[in-house]
This record gives C-alpha cells, sequence and structure tokens, in this order.
C-alpha cells in the first residue's frame, strides 16, 4: 500500500460521502490547504519554533476536530460471489455520526 497524503486520502470518494462534503471543506482549511492554517503540515514538520506559536487557538481547533471525527464509526461489509468457497472482501465506509440519547447510549 503506498503512503498518501490527508489531502489525496481526503479526496476518496467514501470519505468524502461518509464526512459529508462540509466537513471535508473544513478539515482541509484547517489542516492542509496552503491558505489556511496547515495545522497538520506545520506540527509534523515541527515548523513550530516556538510552543507559543501554537496556541490555545490551535488547541481548541484540534480538539474540536477529534470530537467531531469521535462521532463517526467505520463500517466492514462482507461482499460475497454467491460462491462458498470464495473468500469475502471487506470494505470499509464511514457512517453518519449517530446523536446520542438521553441516556447517552447512540445505537
Amino acid at each position: 500500500m503506498t503512503p498518501q497524503t490527508l489531502d489525496t486520502t481526503l479526496q476518496h470518494p467514501r470519505i468524502r460521502h461518509g464526512l459529508g462534503e462540509d466537513f471535508i471543506a473544513t478539515l482541509q482549511a484547517l489542516l492542509t490547504d496552503d491558505v489556511g492554517l496547515m495545522i497538520r503540515h506545520r506540527a509534523m514538520r515541527g515548523n513550530y519554533s516556538n510552543v507559543s506559536d501554537f496556541g490555545q487557538d490551535k488547541a481548541e481547533i484540534l480538539i474540536y476536530l477529534f470530537l467531531h471525527l469521535s462521532r463517526y464509526e467505520i463500517q466492514t461489509q462482507t461482499v460475497g460471489t454467491g460462491s462458498e468457497t470464495s473468500a469475502p472482501t471487506n470494505s470499509s465506509k464511514l457512517s453518519e455520526p449517530q446523536e446520542p440519547t438521553a441516556s447517552g447510549d447512540t445505537s
């Protein structure tokens, strides 16, 4: 498997469908876009020479993104060819986030 950039991963149709175009645009603007904050790029490359450059505002953005992404789950489906001897293949997709009920259960 060839490593991919976050931008390439966000272009995948299953990811775009699962997360939605609005959230994809948010991820790109905050994490990878040249005119955005490029938080992922700068943090991974060590481009924050002073710890104060990575302040509370950027930490809050990362917490927001983490909490939003934690609402999704990866669903694995088995796709068969109708033959009992064929090996199943798994395809993963993101499911829509579920709103918690009053008891806090999301099922």
